[in-house]
């Protein structure tokens, strides 16, 4: 899967991270991945924050950490409350 954010095509990868939810490739790098760790699983809250707060670096690099994490986590606890889920498997 692929994902263009602020004009950067990113691939969306799942490996193991160790203790890393989610990474993300600087927008200057060829071959671009947000990598969410495979442990985080795929119908929670946690997966949708780590996803986001990837996907946001991706799109705004220049964005501080703790700025990014808030955000991410409010967003995804707001998205889940209101009832959005993954509802299939990726393809």
């Amino acid at each position: 899967m692929f994902v263009t954010l602020n004009g950067h095509r990113y691939g969306i990868v799942y490996a193991d991270l160790g203790d890393d939810d989610g990474l993300c490739d600087p927008p200057g790098k060829r071959h671009k991945k947000i990598t969410i760790n495979k442990r985080v699983l795929p119908y929670d809250q946690q997966h949708m924050d780590a996803l986001l707060h990837e996907m946001q670096h991706g799109a705004m690099w220049w964005l501080d950490e703790e700025y990014v994490e808030g955000y991410a986590t409010a967003a995804a606890r707001v998205l889940y409350r209101v009832g959005f889920r993954r509802a299939a498997p990726m393809q």
